[in-house]
């Protein structure tokens, strides 16, 4: 950004509201690359089989026990030369395929305050992980039936636009929910090649339902796209989301626990 610009962009966030969403912001990113990493590393080999050879990282324990017996200790140099030591066999996992994120936050005048400043801070954490990953990202902030969807589209390639991030953090709540139209507009993206086979994170207060008939249709797009549909929702027990979420957290506050789950699954 131009100088003057960037002048008059760090005034604006020179306030207390954004500087304790700062706070917030920094702490969630962390998290998710926390998160992150330690799915890649769980995930990084698996036990595939027994074999033969000389990797002392992966031989077998029973193998090591013979050093502790002169005799056997031999043997075991000898074998070690030969590459004839029983040794685990280790093999890549698959990795999951990381496909784009959609994120679907609930706007509507019960999230007003401190709730919408936290899912908007989880918000703006899946897009770290989307842009850290070069994976699309695409948002939509939603409230009552009819509202207008406030949305948002950040490749995975290209640099993002400060005045972008800025909106995207701070819309404001009002209103109603409703979930049928956030949802369909998610499933007018998967239709994207960009946004195929995406995973989708809601972040709602409350719950409502949704027509039979889009609830078949948002079932068979589902599977027929191999989407994942996950929902974070600050309210008691859920009842409606369970119907088509790969899993829901349910928590009465913002809690930083549930989120790093979150995380790790996306």
């Amino acid at each position: 950004m131009p100088v003057g610009e960037r002048l008059a962009f760090a005034t604006e966030l020179s306030t207390e509201r954004f500087r304790r969403m700062g706070e917030l912001i920094g702490r969630m990113r962390n998290l998710g690359r926390a998160r992150q990493r330690e799915k890649l590393r769980r995930h990084a080999d698996e036990l595939h089989s027994i074999t033969l050879g000389n990797d002392l990282d992966r031989v077998l324990p029973t193998e090591l026990t013979a050093l502790g017996h002169p005799l056997r200790r031999l043997d075991f140099g000898r074998r070690y030369l030969e590459g004839g030591l029983l040794q685990y066999e280790l093999r890549p996992r698959p990795k999951n395929a990381r496909g784009p994120i959609i994120a679907l936050i609930d706007a509507s005048g019960s999230m007003a305050g401190a709730r919408m400043e936290w899912a908007a801070a989880l918000a703006l954490a899946l897009l770290d992980i989307a842009r850290s990953q070069r994976r699309d990202f695409a948002a939509a902030y939603f409230r009552g039936p009819g509202a207008e969807i406030e949305t948002f589209r950040f490749p995975r390639t290209g640099i993002y636009n400060p005045r972008d991030i800025l909106r995207f953090a701070t819309v404001g709540a009002d209103g109603g929910t409703s979930f049928e139209e956030p949802l369909a507009w998610a499933l007018d993206v998967q239709t994207e090649a960009a946004f195929n086979a995406a995973d989708i994170v809601m972040v709602t207060d409350g719950e409502c339902a949704v027509s039979d008939e889009f609830f078949e249709r948002l079932i068979a797009t589902k599977q027929e796209r191999g989407m994942r549909i996950f929902s974070y929702l600050l309210a008691a027990a859920p009842e409606k989301l369970t119907r088509w979420s790969d899993r829901v957290w349910a928590v009465t506050q913002p809690d930083d626990a549930a989120a790093g789950e979150l995380f790790a699954e996306i």
